[in-house]
């Protein structure tokens, strides 16, 4: 039995409004609280008493609801607070058409009206319906570790895996209990099945979640190394004590940090794009397009404009082998974090705590110009937009470090 069914007998209304609505009956609670082993003295007196609560009270919904079938028997608006959810005839030779009150059940709208009208609210409040669940918003850029998993298997419609887990084991004592009425020669309880949770889905989520985690800590580590392995190696230290044990797909959009400043890896955000790339790539490609839908497009054009950075990149170093190994991305982290230290050494280089990013223009092109490395008219440098670049990279850091 379970108080999130949208109609209860008076049996079942009784025993969950005194939370007991683990048993299935009041006399198999009587039987079961007779048992010595698995309780106190203390507690079997009390469960006894409860036990007689919930009689009276069942009986007392009973004769209500033999009220509500005479008012419609005898064609009078229904004058009590109880609503029938449905009826139950019994049919025999001896009795036919009997209406059974005791099988009958009851809204759980006006079961809570019945409680609260009799002082009983905090009984009532059993069958309160539960708040909505917060969704995932999938029109967000970026999401935990967790959502990301969810989202993956297609469980978004749950706001963590412990409330899919919850809503699966409710599901699976009320696809029990229906069958347990059915074998009685009863009416099976009507209620609502996600048949996604029948499945493996969950320990999968959590298996991905657990999984992406250890990602983030490796892209954590990354941005660290790139934000002061600059830094240690003009110090003379060796910045390969920091660098990550290896590369990962995983971008970080939104790191979140605790009281003690150190970093959530759990609550820290991910681009929704680096997930399903990182998913993709290793052969998980339904739960990459789950998460970002044209990712195998956006793989191809990336694979496209890196052959073409390639030939373009050959060309310039006159076809010989050497290829540009750093992704953009951290490109454009170093000319921030090149700046940033350029900033530090040079107070011209500096506009309040921040680089300059015009005056390092002015200055990389003075040298341009006192080395003439732009008298080849058919292979100058090309620099007109540096302190644009500067300036976006400097935006890609911002907040990463402190001046």
């Amino acid at each position: 039995m379970n108080k999130y069914k949208k109609g209860f007998t008076s049996e079942e209304a009784a025993l969950i409004s005194l939370g007991l609505g683990h048993f299935t009956c009041t006399a198999q609670a009587h039987s079961s609280t007779t048992n010595e082993q698995f309780r106190t003295q203390k507690d079997h007196s009390s469960t006894f008493n409860l036990i007689d609560e919930a009689g009276q009270i069942r009986d007392a919904l009973i004769e209500e609801v033999m009220r509500i079938y005479e008012y419609i028997h005898e064609g009078k608006p229904n004058q009590t607070d109880l609503e029938i959810y449905s009826e139950s005839w019994d049919y025999s030779d001896e009795f036919p058409d009997s209406f059974n009150a005791e099988k009958t059940k009851l809204t759980r709208a006006s079961l809570v009206k019945w409680f609260n009208n009799i002082g009983e609210h905090e009984k009532g409040e059993w069958f309160l319906p539960e708040k909505p669940i917060s969704k995932i918003n999938l029109f967000k850029s970026s999401f935990t570790a967790e959502h990301s998993a969810l989202i993956a298997v297609g469980l978004h419609k749950y706001h963590s895996i412990d409330n899919a887990e919850d809503i699966a084991n409710n599901q699976e004592y009320e696809i029990s209990h229906a069958n347990w009425q059915v074998e009685k020669g009863e009416e099976p309880s009507d209620f609502e099945v996600d048949e996604s949770l029948q499945g493996n889905l969950i320990s999968t989520a959590r298996g991905l979640a657990e999984a992406l985690v250890e990602e983030i800590k490796i892209a954590y580590q990354k941005i660290n190394f790139d934000l002061v392995s600059e830094e240690f190696a003009s110090i003379g230290k060796n910045p390969n004590v920091i660098s990550p044990s290896r590369d990962t797909e995983i971008i970080i959009d939104c790191e979140k940090y605790g009281n003690t400043k150190e970093i959530i890896y759990e609550e820290t955000l991910v681009t929704k794009e680096s997930v399903a790339s990182w998913l993709w790539k290793n052969g998980h490609t339904q739960y990459a397009v789950n998460i970002f839908p044209h990712i195998e497009s956006v793989l191809n054009d990336k694979f496209k404009d890196c052959q073409q950075s390639n030939g373009l990149i050959s060309s310039t170093l006159n076809n010989s082998k050497q290829i540009i190994r750093t992704n953009e991305n951290s490109l454009v982290n170093s000319i921030g974090i090149m700046a940033w230290l350029l900033c530090k050494k040079i107070n011209t280089f500096k506009r309040g705590d921040k680089p300059n990013a015009s005056e390092i223009k002015k200055y990389v092109e003075n040298v341009i110009n006192d080395l003439e490395l732009n008298n080849d008219e058919d292979n100058k440098i090309q620099i007109s937009n540096l302190n644009k670049d500067i300036t976006t990279a400097l935006k890609q850091l911002e907040g990463r470090f402190k001046p």
